[in-house]
């Protein structure tokens, strides 16, 4: 087995949203972030904590400094930075997700 090979199907694509002149990415959210994501009382932060974590510049730093800058955005910015963090983290493209499961014995 081609080592290298496999860790790329499981690893998530660098993906980016350009909203306006600037350009977002993504980075996964961790197991623990995703649990707390999940798990979170608070359901009214959650998304908006997620951004201020997985959001970030080209270089790989964070975007927003707190969860107040984070909530001045407008509602359509938030759903299109959450969606981003989303695709990273936890959706397959589903041609890659069937193909896989077309592959694999029931």
């Amino acid at each position: 087995m081609n080592f290298d090979e496999m860790f790329k199907d499981l690893i998530s694509p660098r993906k980016s949203v350009t909203i306006g002149k600037h350009v977002f990415y993504a980075r996964p959210m961790t197991v623990k972030e995703y649990i707390d994501h999940i798990m979170n009382p608070e359901k009214s932060d959650r998304d908006e904590l997620t951004i201020l974590r997985c959001i970030q510049d080209e270089q790989g730093k964070p975007i927003f400094s707190d969860i107040e800058q984070v909530k001045q955005l407008y509602t359509v910015s938030r759903s299109e930075l959450i969606g981003l963090v989303s695709q990273v983290s936890i959706v397959m493209e589903l041609p890659e997700l069937e193909k896989k499961s077309e592959t694999t014995p029931s």
